[in-house]
């Protein structure tokens, strides 16, 4: 009992973190944590100062669009397997509130499934607008539209489906301590007639858990990052305090890395040799934590990749003037996140 109240305190420590993971863009009146991105410890300054003036010119954008996100997510907790996976297009407009998305998006999702304990659901043709805390759907390449209101829950899955991690993952970094990273240059790649600059960042798990201070700053953030997905410590078997200082005994982290084979937490980012912009981001989040020898291990996987174009270029996003209250996809028994299911399925209660 006690190895399976860990495996579920590490997938709640590395919850919070997939809402860093998302695409590079600010969000309401949050300025990106990330903007202040630190160098690695092995790091060469060329690289972290390139790495850092594109971060501060993502974190002043007012608008651009992802043409081509793909994002897959798979939890497996004790045998119950949720996948939710989605590719299309987002147009991304920052607004001066927290409010939502702490922006005003206008989404296209051409493929997709949810997939869970009560069936899969195919996505497709389907298209939104998320004003504030209303969406606003279509199926039917928008000749009819219906409207809803988003609650926090549904946020948070949104967050997630189409890697926007609104102001709560602006204010989150899972970069930022110096020793639990690395930083690789992987090559330069041409792309729309510019010379790319490829980065990849790694997590190495071991330092982080070894790294008290700044996993309890983690934990810290993770508890107030899934709030909505009502999910406290007093239902994770212990308190994160106790999970931090459980770890600082000499070799309890190393013997539950030997659970972790085959973890992993990796971002790519291509910088643009001329206009120092992000242009295309891969991200891939794998915790993999064996609990029982004789029992499927916990898996959670979070994989995102896109390119983000028209940097600050004119958008405009606007409520559609027609829209009737309705159901929606979002709300109780919604193709996307009906019902609350997204937390049961990634904590098991």
């Amino acid at each position: 009992m006690k190895k399976w109240m860990l495996g579920v305190m590490v997938l709640a420590m590395l919850a919070a973190p997939m809402l860093a993971c998302g695409f590079p863009l600010p969000a309401g009146t949050e300025m990106m944590k990330v903007s202040k991105a630190v160098c690695a410890e092995t790091e060469a300054a060329a690289t972290c100062q390139e790495r850092q003036d594109a971060y501060q010119l993502m974190g002043k954008l007012q608008s651009a669009t992802i043409p081509d996100f793909e994002m897959k997510m798979v939890v497996d907790v004790e045998g119950e397997n949720t996948e939710i996976s989605a590719s299309g297009s987002v147009e991304y407009m920052l607004v001066d509130s927290n409010e939502g998305l702490g922006a005003n998006i206008h989404a296209v999702i051409t493929d997709g499934v949810v997939g869970g304990a009560d069936g899969t659901t195919p996505l497709g043709n389907i298209e939104f607008i998320v004003v504030g805390n209303k969406a606003y759907t279509s199926e039917d390449g928008g000749e009819t539209w219906t409207y809803e209101e988003l609650d926090e829950m549904t946020f948070f899955g949104l967050s997630l489906l189409l890697g926007l991690g609104g102001p709560t993952g602006a204010g989150l970094d899972l970069y930022a301590d110096p020793a639990i990273f690395t930083v690789t240059e992987a090559g330069e790649e041409e792309l729309n007639g510019q010379t790319m600059h490829v980065q990849t960042l790694s997590l190495d798990l071991l330092k982080l858990m070894t790294a008290s201070e700044t996993l309890s700053t983690l934990m810290a953030d993770t508890f107030g990052a899934i709030t909505p997905l009502g999910v406290g410590e007093e239902s994770l078997g212990m308190t994160s305090e106790e999970f931090v200082g459980l770890l600082a005994i000499p070799g309890v982290a190393e013997e539950m890395m030997k659970s972790l084979e085959g973890s992993e937490a990796s971002t790519t980012i291509y910088i643009g040799a001329d206009d120092g912009y992000i242009h295309f981001v891969a991200e891939k989040f794998v915790v993999n934590m064996v609990t029982d020898p004789g029992q499927p291990p916990l898996v959670m996987s979070y994989e995102l990749t896109g390119h983000i174009t028209e940097h600050n270029a004119p958008l405009t996003i606007a409520e559609p003037t027609s829209a009737e209250q309705g159901a929606g996809l979002f709300g109780e028994g919604g193709d996307l996140f009906g019902g609350g299911g997204l937390g049961d399925s990634l904590f098991g209660q």
